[in-house]
């Protein structure tokens, strides 16, 4: 994820108005406003994460990684 819909500076100041805001905007979002505000593509495929989405390259924005990948990193540090 790349952007949550708000600034990254410590006035947290919102990119989009409020009905394109969130998970669920009340609003749809174009492909412009997307690049301001991911949390509703993260939604979408948090529920494709059993399917489609574990084919997804690890470059692509969102990816699985499988437990074992994780498991493995964990286990080199003390």
């Amino acid at each position: 994820m790349e952007a949550d819909g708000w600034s990254l500076d410590d006035k947290r100041t919102p990119l989009l108005p409020e009905d394109k805001l969130g998970v669920v905007p009340r609003t749809p979002l174009s492909e412009k406003e997307h690049g301001k505000n991911n949390l509703p593509d993260v939604l979408v495929r948090w529920f494709q994460r059993g399917d489609a989405e574990r084919e997804r390259p690890r470059t692509a924005q969102s990816f699985c990684v499988p437990k074992d990948d994780i498991a493995a990193q964990a286990t080199t540090f003390p």
